[in-house]
C-alpha cells in the first residue's frame, strides 16, 4: 500500500510538471521610454493626473499596436531633447517639426501631422496682419522652429523665448507680450478649450510637417521602424483621423507620407 501512494505520487508530480512545461511562456512585455512635456495643449497634458494628448495617443497606440507599452518622461520640450542626446529616453513625442538641422541630431519617423504656424493676438490689438507687429514683442516655445520660421518671416518682429506653449499663451493673454505663435491649429484649440481672449492673425507663417524623434544610432532607428509601423497601422485603420479630429476639430494627417 505504502508503494503504491508512493507511485501515485511520483506519477502525479510528473503529469504536473509535463503540463507546466506545455503552459504557454508570456514574453516580458516590451516597454519604450518617450518624452513628452505634459503641458501643451492639446498635444500633451494631464488631465485627473493622467498624461493624455495628441501626440501622447498618437504614440500610446502606434507603439500598443506592435506591442510595446509607452514610459512617459515630462519636462519642457527643450530639456526633453538634451536628455533624447544623451539617450536618457528613447524618444520624444511632442509636436516635434522637422528641420535639418534637428534631422541631423535625431531620427524622425513618418512626418504624419502637417500644421500652418500662425500668430494669436489679444482680441483687443489693432494688429490685423503679422507686418502689424513689427516693434511689437511675440512669444514661442524655447528651442521650437516656430522661433527660426517668424524670424524668417518678419525680421521686424521681436520675438521671447518661453519654456512652455502654456506660458507663451498665458503671457499674451495676460498683455505681457504682444502675441503668441505656435501651429495654427493648436493656438485655435488651446483658446477654444480655455475661453481666451485671443484672436488669430491671418497669416500663414509656415507649414511645419511633424513627427516623433528617436536617437541616430541603431537602436533609435529599430524604434522609428516599430513606430512607423504602427502609424501605418492606425492610418490605414482611420485612428489618426479620429484622434486629429478628436483633439483639433480638423484633419491635419499627412496622409501623403503614411501610405
Amino acid at each position: 500500500m505504502m508503494k503504491n501512494t508512493k507511485m501515485m505520487t511520483l506519477v502525479a508530480a510528473v503529469v504536473a510538471g509535463l503540463a507546466l512545461a506545455n503552459m504557454p511562456v508570456h514574453a516580458a512585455e516590451k516597454t519604450i521610454t518617450l518624452g513628452s512635456t505634459g503641458v501643451s495643449y492639446p498635444t500633451s497634458y494631464k488631465e485627473n493626473d493622467k498624461l493624455v494628448g495628441f501626440d501622447v495617443e498618437v504614440a500610446n497606440k502606434a507603439f500598443a499596436a506592435e506591442g510595446y507599452k509607452v514610459k512617459w518622461v515630462n519636462g519642457d520640450f527643450d530639456s526633453l531633447l538634451q536628455q533624447l542626446s544623451s539617450k536618457k529616453i528613447q524618444g520624444v513625442s511632442n509636436a516635434v517639426a522637422y528641420n535639418k538641422d534637428r534631422a541631423k541630431q535625431y531620427r524622425f519617423s513618418k512626418l504624419y501631422a502637417t500644421y500652418n504656424q500662425q500668430v494669436a493676438v489679444p482680441k483687443d490689438s489693432k494688429a490685423k496682419k503679422v507686418s502689424d507687429l513689427a516693434g511689437k514683442t511675440v512669444g514661442a516655445v524655447q528651442g521650437s522652429t516656430s522661433i527660426k520660421n517668424l524670424n524668417a518671416y518678419n525680421k521686424k518682429v521681436d520675438v521671447r523665448a518661453f519654456e512652455s506653449r502654456d506660458d507663451a499663451v498665458t503671457a499674451a493673454n495676460g498683455g505681457k507680450v504682444d502675441g503668441v505663435t505656435n501651429s495654427g491649429p493648436i493656438l485655435k484649440a488651446v483658446i477654444k478649450d480655455k475661453q481666451l481672449a485671443l484672436k488669430m492673425l491671418p497669416d500663414k507663417i509656415a507649414a511645419d510637417h511633424d513627427g516623433a524623434v528617436f536617437t541616430k544610432d541603431a537602436s533609435g532607428k529599430k524604434d522609428a521602424k516599430t513606430f512607423n509601423a504602427g502609424l501605418k497601422k492606425l492610418y490605414k485603420d482611420g485612428e489618426l483621423q479620429k484622434l486629429s479630429h478628436k483633439y483639433f476639430g480638423e484633419d491635419i494627417i499627412n496622409g501623403k507620407a503614411l501610405k
